[in-house]
């Protein structure tokens, strides 16, 4: 629950940065369930100290093994991996 409130206070920022960031893709072109981890992922990555970076990013790739395309895991793999690159940038810019 707590992901999901977090992600409804900064979800304006999140899907501009997905949207930013995603190459090729917009928003409403990603299956559902993609969109829906990286949104939970990116505001868990971005704004939440607790868990470990590694630790979000290994949960999204689960669940989008387990729930979405052959082509998901490394697609959220890869922009989530480039939101915790950029994470002082983006913190300091939300």
């Amino acid at each position: 629950m707590q992901l999901v409130e977090g992600y409804a206070k900064h979800a304006q920022r999140i899907d501009e940065l997905i949207a930013q960031y995603s190459v090729g893709w917009t928003l409403d072109r990603m299956p559902v369930v993609d969109r829906s981890i990286l949104r939970l992922g990116a505001y868990e990555l971005i704004w939440v100290d607790e868990t470990p970076d590694a630790v979000v990013l290994d949960e999204m790739v689960q669940l989008a093994k387990e729930f979405s395309t052959d082509e998901s895991p490394s697609f959220v793999n890869g922009l989530l991996g480039r939101f915790k690159a950029l994470k002082p940038t983006l913190r300091r810019e939300a």
